[in-house]
């Protein structure tokens, strides 16, 4: 897989928008009517735009993930440590674009955004009790294909990216939760918000298979 290009964002926002069409959670997210669609295309431009530097596809863009790797110390030549890590981007610029802003906000609606809002910080919130970002993969966003499923695109991803790290994920689909399961997830948690249950899973570090 190669990591995305800033002229890829919009094309890979649109592609996770409708990967996830069908997650009936996203209902409470992005309403039930003819922009709901268009709602959440807006809202992953944001998320795909500030997870850019960990943000991965394969060739035909049916494989797509978003997982951002540990934090490292560095030892720098002065014998200072640093903290070395992705680089997750503020979505702040986006909104002095205006040619984004006032599409975004058009199609959004404040009450929506303010909606999706109050789920990101309930979902920090959940992760802040399980998620170590010294020592955890992260799996912002994972999505394959409706015509590619059932090739172990998912858990050759996994294996890319992650290796044996932990692995730390949510999900909201009942489904997804039996699937990650079968990866090696455990369930830690299950939080209900607006009737969605959010479902925190949490994969050990795996065992080396080298001897």
């Amino acid at each position: 897989m190669k990591k995305i290009k800033n002229n890829q964002i919009k094309k890979t926002s649109k592609i996770f928008a409708e990967m996830f069409r069908e997650y009936g959670a996203y209902d409470v997210l992005f309403g039930k009517d003819r922009r709901s669609l268009l709602r959440r295309y807006y809202l992953y431009r944001l998320e795909v735009y500030m997870a850019k530097d960990f943000t991965y596809a394969n060739d035909d863009f049916t494989a797509l993930c978003s997982i951002k790797k540990p934090l490292k110390l560095v030892e720098n030549a002065d014998k200072t440590i640093s903290i070395s890590g992705e680089r997750e981007y503020s979505c702040l610029p986006l909104f002095f674009n205006p040619f984004f802003a006032i599409p975004f906000f058009f199609c959004v609606g404040i009450r929506q955004f303010k909606c999706a809002i109050e789920y990101v910080k309930m979902a920090e919130s959940v992760s802040e009790k399980y998620y170590n970002p010294n020592t955890d993969c992260y799996i912002k966003n994972i999505g394959v294909a409706k015509s590619a499923r059932g090739q172990g695109l998912l858990k050759s991803m996994l294996e890319e990216h992650c290796a044996d790290n932990p692995v730390y994920l949510e999900t909201h689909d009942a489904n997804n939760v039996a699937i990650y399961q079968k990866l090696g997830f455990k369930l830690l948690d299950a939080v209900e918000w607006r009737g969605v249950i959010h479902y925190a899973m949490r994969r050990e570090k795996q065992q080396s298979n080298v001897t």
